[in-house]
């Protein structure tokens, strides 16, 4: 019989590995032309002044991922920016619109188990 935490641990490892082909191509592709891999918002959105105000609350992995950290504990909610654009979880495949870039209210999934929300950018795609 597994704990909670086991079960959440495993949950982690399963979601790195899903994404593992992706972390390692934009690894490849970063040590070969001396890019970067995980970005800032304004790396990406740097016309967007909203983007330079609270970077710490996004980032982007490999141009095609945003993740969104949770920074307080316990917590079933949190604010992330979201530039222009059809954003797609990945978790639950519910789209998150942006008819503007603007901030939005996203579920944490802390119900179900620890996790980051993150969200397949507009018009990229990831083997999964």
């Amino acid at each position: 019989m597994s704990t909670l935490y086991e079960d959440w641990a495993k949950k982690a490892i399963i979601d790195r590995f899903g994404y593992i082909r992706h972390i390692y191509t934009c690894l490849y592709t970063a040590s070969i032309n001396g890019t970067s891999c995980i970005d800032p918002l304004m790396f990406h959105f740097p016309d967007l002044d909203e983007v330079f105000n609270r970077t710490e609350h996004s980032f982007i992995v490999g141009d095609a991922i945003k993740v969104t950290p949770v920074l307080e504990k316990s917590s079933t909610y949190v604010e992330s920016f979201f530039p222009v654009g059809n954003w797609t979880n990945l978790r639950d495949y519910e789209v998150v619109t942006a008819n503007k870039s603007e901030w939005k209210n996203i579920s944490t999934g802390y119900t179900v188990g620890p996790g980051l929300p993150i969200h397949l950018r507009p018009g990229y795609m990831i083997v999964h």
